[in-house]
């Protein structure tokens, strides 16, 4: 009889224990990572200060249909970058990924390497990116009224660790309550796709109260003489 093909946050959950067996609370893991102002998210990310490592899963459910436009904005943005796909779609996904990126399958019981991932910089403009204006503003030392565009071509003069280190900073104050949830589910044993789930769920109703508080901001300071 035929296995049922898996779900993404099956091999999700596979995929941190096979990555993070030991429990370890370096760093971040953050399921679906908002990017680009959330044209694009990572279904999976690990996080360190020194190495960002992304993860877009394939299961048989899925299609490729989005994964080459999904791969080059990673490819971008990380030191790292591995897709991780059932069977079904190995040959698909190597005639159209990028040879930097690594391979991986899933078979329901292990995951092959099938091409390890190239580690390079990421482009320091993706960086400056994904940083908000705010942090910016502050890294920078400008005037808050300054646009966006002239903050991001003078934060690409900064250094990649500076940079590096800045996003680090964003993201951990951003994730770190939801990625220390699945940290303690993996200590306790206990790490399953309703914790991710969960802990998604939780990490949406803050990015979203975040915009509301912007667009609260935004609106008050559109009436200050």
């Amino acid at each position: 009889m035929q296995k049922p093909a898996a779900y993404e946050q099956d091999i999700k959950v596979a995929l941190i224990r096979h990555t993070k067996s030991g429990g370890s609370g370096d760093g971040l893991i953050v399921s679906e990572l908002p990017l680009m102002n959330f044209s694009t998210r990572v279904d999976l990310a690990l996080i360190a200060s020194s190495k960002l490592v992304a993860f877009e899963v394939k299961s048989a459910r899925d299609s490729l249909t989005r994964l080459r436009r999904q791969a080059d904005a990673l490819e971008n943005c990380f030191d790292e970058v591995n897709v991780v796909l059932e069977p079904k779609h190995l040959q698909g996904a190597l005639s159209i990924l990028p040879t930097a990126l690594g391979v991986w399958t899933w078979s329901g019981q292990g995951f092959s390497i099938i091409r390890k991932a190239r580690n390079k910089n990421p482009k320091k403009k993706s960086i400056v990116k994904l940083l908000p204006k705010n942090i910016l503003v502050n890294l920078l030392a400008a005037n808050p009224s300054t646009p966006r565009k002239v903050l991001e071509n003078q934060a690409e003069k900064l250094t990649l660790s500076c940079l590096r280190a800045r996003l680090f900073e964003h993201w951990s104050n951003r994730y770190s309550i939801s990625s220390n949830r699945i940290f303690a589910a993996i200590a306790e044993r206990k790490l399953t796709a309703e914790v991710i789930q969960t802990s998604y769920d939780q990490k949406l109703k803050r990015l979203r109260f975040e915009q509301w508080e912007r667009e609260v901001v935004a609106s008050w300071q559109a009436f200050m003489p």
